[in-house]
């Protein structure tokens, strides 16, 4: 066709981009669902664009980093109530796939402040860390 067309649907991460571009040749991409959890695929989709490499999955400490930067900012937008149910749903997309995230989920559901909203995920990372030896 003579105009740009747009990939879209099921992009949820580089190497569905990768795999949607080879398949259609489309001139760009629009991810909604695939960066919610995962605001680095953005970085690893131009890596792969720019480089051919994919890039790996971020260390579970960043991506802790990024759960506890995305609540505050949810706190300091909404207050502490709405903010720490609100951010219960985006937890859930962060730690999707990684060992015993459905019992953290469970935990997170039981936090009422930012303070035990980091101490449970230190908790848990330190988890990851034990288990991984």
């Amino acid at each position: 066709v003579s105009i740009p067309v747009i990939g879209n649907g099921d992009l949820l991460c580089a190497e569905d981009v990768i795999a949607m571009e080879e398949q259609t040749g489309c001139d760009g991409f629009m991810i909604a669902r695939g960066a919610q959890g995962n605001p680095w695929i953005f970085k690893q989709m131009n890596h792969y664009m720019d480089t051919g490499e994919l890039l790996p999955k971020p260390e579970f400490t960043e991506v802790i980093d990024m759960i506890l930067r995305h609540g505050q900012m949810m706190l300091d937008f909404k207050g502490e109530y709405t903010g720490m149910r609100e951010r219960r749903t985006h937890v859930a997309w962060y730690t999707f796939g990684y060992p015993n995230s459905a019992k953290l989920r469970g935990r997170i559901n039981e936090v009422e402040t930012m303070e035990d909203f980091r101490g449970l995920l230190v908790e848990y990372a330190k988890s990851l860390t034990t288990s991984e030896h």
